[in-house]
């Protein structure tokens, strides 16, 4: 009898374990190549592992309240209903844009999950969600399209404010293609989806002037991507697609093989196409430049893709696009485009990466520095960012740029991922965490990195929606980031553990502060740091460190003593602060700036070059 009791009790045990793991992600180790040349995921088999290898972690995902960081109010963190899953990889190279505000009362989410898992894989989907209450609540509106393997997805809207989602997933032949889906109405969620010319997958979309989608994406040739990027423009009248078009014959194809892309549909007709093709060495050291081609007629013609940057010496830093990097592009109300990329330099370390934003027109089209690691001079720094990494599909140390403009066109955002310790019981890889920062449209001048997200959480894929509305001068950020338990990407096959992540998403108030900025560092002693960069033209920024809230004066002085500009002249609270000086009406030359705080007095000298 006892025996018998015991089997019965170790039977219902099995039956309640399996149950569990049927239910719940785990924690899964397969192999790594941990090569710095990633591969992209063309139908994301890697993560099919037997089942009996797999381990299960049950550890709940916890949410992080409201907080103030500096001067913005970071609202709490709010999954978005019904987005979550065990796929954990977003995107090969490229920014989806995963939310889409179009008022107050019609927000719109995207994301890319699996709902079994033990079948990582097939079980794909895309998954939408709409909210009426700018975000506070979201109403899960189901898969996209219904009971179907897909992914990769982006998201735009129609001029009537429904949903506009690209993905790719099979036809009724089975072969792989990039489809276009569009919502009967703003937030019902009934989709009808349009397969895109000659089978091209991992489809970017784009809203164009006159309500058009401009669909970018690579070629596909029944197994494998070709990576020859190419476009069409999707009729939302008609709703079917022109010719499929080649960005470019001159790039070799070879050389375009997993490349990063982004595409922006501005006003006036205007539209732009970003490349940053993965194995072209036409740049200098032989690495890869970046193109752009643009539209001034809804896409009709697009322009001949013309290099924007080819590798070289920044202030004194060798810049290099990352081949493994995301890129994102914008367009303002006048057509100008702002790009931005991650560089790793020549060494091609990712753990070396920093930020840059390329402005059409500004400063001779010269990189301008967003942020970076260790070393990287103040207030740029981020001191937490790994200073190692193992290598894993399309993740660098500075990551996923994703840019919006303020509806009043005085300020450019930018968020993205940094990678910080390595978790050496998950294969060595490193968690992340999602930071913003902002700078003036006139004088691209950026503000100290804004942390969003809190350590011990991998939370990467940051997308901010392309418009930041503006109401008395307060700017707000609406935002959406990845949130997983776990380091690494096991959708792809790395070296950890399967886990449920999730979609989560915050609304950033007071995300910009006009004039001088301060970050959120304590600091202990007055200092006043060297401006950067310098020698300028016709911006730079300086910072310095007050350790309480005093009353600080700024000023900037010739050669011969003489007084040109009051930057600060009154009571600043506690912390690193950053002043902008212009020079634009001024002459090349030498000039000090001078700081004085109660009993601290300092000069530093600057070098304006024209």
């Amino acid at each position: 009898m006892t025996k018998r009791i015991l089997f019965l009790f170790f039977m219902v045990f099995f039956i309640y374990s399996f149950t569990m793991i049927s239910n719940d992600g785990g924690n899964l180790k397969t192999n790594n190549t941990k090569d710095v040349f990633s591969v992209k995921v063309d139908d994301g088999t890697a993560a099919n592992i037997p089942n009996h290898l797999k381990k299960f972690d049950y550890t709940p995902m916890e949410f992080e309240g409201p907080k103030t960081v500096g001067y913005a109010d970071i609202g709490p963190e709010i999954p978005v209903t019904g987005l979550t899953g065990f796929y954990d990889y977003q995107m090969n190279g490229t920014n989806g844009h995963y939310i889409y505000r179009v008022s107050a009362t019609s927000m719109h989410a995207i994301y890319m999950c699996s709902l079994d898992s033990l079948n990582v894989s097939s079980s794909r989907r895309t998954k939408y969600a709409y909210s009426t209450d700018d975000g506070a609540t979201w109403t899960d509106l189901g898969e996209v399209p219904t009971n179907f393997r897909s992914g990769f997805c982006s998201l735009t809207a129609k001029t009537d404010g429904s949903a506009v989602i690209g993905n790719h997933y099979n036809d009724a032949s089975a072969n792989l293609s990039g489809w276009v889906n569009y919502d009967l109405a703003m937030g019902i969620g009934s989709f009808t989806g349009v397969q895109v010319p000659s089978n091209f997958i991992w489809p970017l979309v784009a809203t164009l002037t006159n309500g058009n989608i401009l669909t970018m994406g690579t070629a596909y040739r029944g197994t494998a991507a070709t990576d020859t990027t190419c476009y069409s423009i999707f009729n939302t009248t008609s709703n079917t697609f022109g010719p499929r078009r080649t960005f470019s014959n001159y790039i070799p194809e070879a050389d375009q093989n997993n490349s990063s892309m982004s595409s922006y549909g501005g006003t006036n007709g205007k539209a732009i196409m970003l490349l940053n093709p993965y194995r072209e060495t036409g740049g200098n050291w032989g690495l890869t430049r970046i193109f752009e081609s643009h539209s001034a007629d809804n896409g009709v013609t697009f322009t001949d893709p013309a290099v924007i940057f080819n590798p070289h010496v920044v202030n004194g830093d060798s810049v290099a696009a990352n081949q493994n990097g995301a890129c994102d592009v914008i367009l303002d109300a006048d057509g100008n485009y702002y790009a931005a990329f991650n560089s790793n330099g020549p060494s091609r370390l990712f753990a070396n990466s920093k930020l840059y934003i390329i402005k059409q027109g500004f400063n001779n089209g010269e990189p301008i520095l967003v942020g970076g690691g260790p070393g990287t001079p103040a207030p740029y720094n981020i001191d937490s960012m790994a200073t190692s990494m193992v290598a894993q599909n399309f993740i660098a140390s500075f990551d996923h740029p994703c840019l919006s403009l303020s509806d009043d066109g005085n300020y450019i955002f930018v968020s993205y991922s940094v990678s910080f310790q390595n978790d050496t019981s998950q294969g060595g890889f490193n968690r992340a965490n999602v930071y913003y920062s902002y700078a003036p449209t006139s004088t691209m001048v950026f503000s100290a990195p804004v942390r969003v997200t809190t350590f011990g959480w991998d939370q990467k894929y940051a997308s901010i929606n392309r418009v930041t509305p503006s109401s008395g001068g307060n700017y707000t950020l609406y935002m959406t980031y990845q949130k997983d338990k776990d380091a690494g990407s096991h959708a792809v096959g790395n070296n950890t553990f399967v886990s449920r992540s999730s979609l989560v998403f915050r609304k950033i108030t007071e995300a910009a502060i006009i004039g001088v900025n301060n970050n959120q560092e304590v600091v202990k002693d007055y200092r006043l740091n060297q401006n950067y960069p310098n020698p300028f033209n016709p911006t730079t920024s300086i910072t310095y460190n007050i350790p309480e809230r005093t009353f600080v004066t700024l000023k900037v002085y010739d050669v011969n003593g003489r007084e040109i500009m009051t930057l600060v002249n009154g009571i600043q609270s506690a912390g690193q602060q950053v002043a902008t000086f212009s020079a634009a009406d001024l002459a090349s030359g030498i000039y000090f700036y001078t700081i004085k705080v109660n009993d601290f007095t300092d000069t530093k000298k600057m070098v304006l070059v024209k």
